[in-house]
């Protein structure tokens, strides 16, 4: 199967020359984790869970909010027959940063991390979370209370709820995805010009951009024709096929386009939201043309026969393929439960590739989440959440055209989830004293695929004697993957990894 992840290594490349970009034009690009209800232990600590406020020494400066950690992770596999790396053990340093300040005239937010391993080599990621600048009116803060007339504009990479369906079930379709770990990816924002307007309780914001930073994912080689990678979350394309009944090899190649005839990509949203999606009721709408966040990856492929050996020559041409993305949201949230239903539609807009080429022709897809939450205060310092969604979709069909065109699908899964239940919860103890204890998970149940996925999580954090802060972190995480079809029935997303069960444990300090 040739995945699309075989080409997301070259997300990275764009992102450092969008980076360069930015620099240049003050338009900076990042990729930036969030909390979401169930934060698991070992994801990017939210920032508003653990900034600590320091004076700065900049004059221009009214107030920073710095933080700045470091980390120990340890990744053990524990039923890869053949793990990628030769070793099932994976040993990662990693440190997160993240700043915000307020100017006399504009504020910046900037963060970004990184990690890599010890003991294996090509097993590195590094995302630049958000990074923009904003100019706010003066009563932008008042106005948020009293809805009064307020403005604001950004200039940068930024996270914007465009769709709490995308953003809750990790699709990455509206904001790309940092997919270097396909279980636990990190949140992106679009790059561009964000003008904000709210009046009251309505608010509108306004995308304009002409910058396109695709998806991240794990990195690989190309060596004598064979794509290989480290990382167990990528999905290496075969390298045979029965030809004539004999075992013939493939040797593939990859025509890297430029990365300014990628990056240089036009897009524009609109959203309007009534409400808070954290207070009250909410409704909002959303609307976006843009490049889709993964490549599409077209391919030339030929047979070499000779008297005395054969093979499949296969050629792949990376190119940006656009999208229309409309939602909707509408619910309440209270003090105790939230209810809310979220809806998406994604209209590919298809162009042939050639005659010579074997490409994809994606349908319309429609997606539909109801979901409930719930928080409950346990007493002494404590609380659970619990939390139930529902995803449903129709359409979303791909046709394969070209030459070697077949009804087995050779591009992978479009996206993770298709029918699926999800349950999350989480316990916390202690919460504001020097050591706070955290357990909780998700279990997901995809239903087209008959397979299941079970994360677990457990964190302590803590002060050493004498501190005022809870500086570390200690961490424990499972995940399980399984299907009860025979991997040879499906491709789907738990199919690919259902041998990537793993124990990590991590330590972490936060200056």
């Amino acid at each position: 199967m040739l995945d699309q992840s075989a080409l997301l290594r070259y997300g990275s490349r764009v992102l450092l020359a969008g980076l360069v970009l930015s620099a240049v034009s003050g338009s900076p690009a990042a990729a930036a984790p969030v909390s979401k209800a169930t934060v698991p232990a070992l994801a990017p600590a939210a920032p508003e869970a653990t900034e600590k406020a320091k004076a700065s020494s900049l004059s221009s400066s009214k107030k920073a909010v710095d933080e700045l950690a470091f980390e120990v992770r340890q990744e053990s596999f524990l039923n890869r027959e053949k793990p990628p790396a030769g070793v099932p053990d994976y040993t990662q340093i990693g440190a997160h940063f993240r700043t915000e300040t307020e100017g006399r005239t504009f504020r910046g937010t900037l963060e970004l991390g990184g990690s890599f391993s010890t003991s294996v080599e090509n097993y590195t990621n590094i995302y630049v979370p958000e990074a923009f600048l904003d100019w706010r009116t003066g009563s932008w803060e008042e106005g948020e209370i009293t809805g009064d007339l307020r403005a604001r504009v950004s200039v940068g990479r930024r996270l914007e709820t465009w769709s709490l369906l995308d953003r809750s079930w990790d699709l990455g379709l509206w904001e790309p995805l940092n997919r270097f770990d396909a279980l636990r990816p990190i949140d992106q924002g679009l790059t561009g010009f964000f003008v904000d307007a709210g009046s009251g309780n309505t608010k509108i914001t306004l995308f304009l951009s002409s910058l396109y930073i695709p998806e991240q994912g794990a990195s690989f080689t190309l060596q004598n024709g064979r794509i290989q990678s480290s990382n167990p979350w990528f999905v290496e394309p075969s390298d045979r096929l029965i030809l004539f009944q004999e075992s013939t090899s493939i040797q593939y190649d990859i025509q890297t386009p430029s990365v300014g005839s990628v990056i240089n990509q036009a897009s524009g949203g609109l959203l309007v939201r009534y409400g808070e999606l954290e207070k009250g009721a909410y409704a909002q709408a959303s609307y976006i043309f843009k490049p889709r966040n993964q490549l599409a990856i077209p391919f030339e492929a030929a047979l070499d026969l000779t008297d005395t050996a054969s093979f499949a020559s296969v050629s792949v041409h990376p190119e940006v393929v656009y999208h229309q993305l409309i939602g909707f949201e509408s619910g309440y949230s209270g003090e105790t439960f939230t209810a809310g239903l979220s809806g998406l539609g994604d209209f590919p807009i298809n162009r042939e590739s050639g005659p010579t080429f074997t490409y994809q022709e994606l349908d319309p897809l429609m997606l539909l989440s109801p979901h409930l939450d719930g928080h409950f205060d346990l007493g002494a310092a404590s609380d659970l959440s619990l939390g139930v969604s529902y995803l449903a979709s129709t359409g979303g069909g791909a046709t394969t055209r070209g030459r070697f065109a077949s009804e087995k699908g050779v591009f992978g899964p479009r996206t993770p989830w298709a029918q699926a239940v999800a349950v999350d919860g989480r316990v916390v103890v202690g919460r504001g004293r020097r050591t706070t204890w955290s357990f909780g998970g998700r279990w997901l149940e995809e239903l087209s695929e008959q397979g299941s996925l079970l994360m677990a999580d457990a964190g302590c954090d803590f002060a050493l004697k004498g501190a005022t802060t809870q500086d570390w972190r200690v961490s424990l995480a499972a995940d399980v993957l399984g299907s009860r079809k025979a991997s040879n029935e499906n491709q789907g997303y738990l199919s690919q990894y259902r041998g990537n069960d793993r124990i990590m444990s991590q330590l972490r300090f936060i200056f």
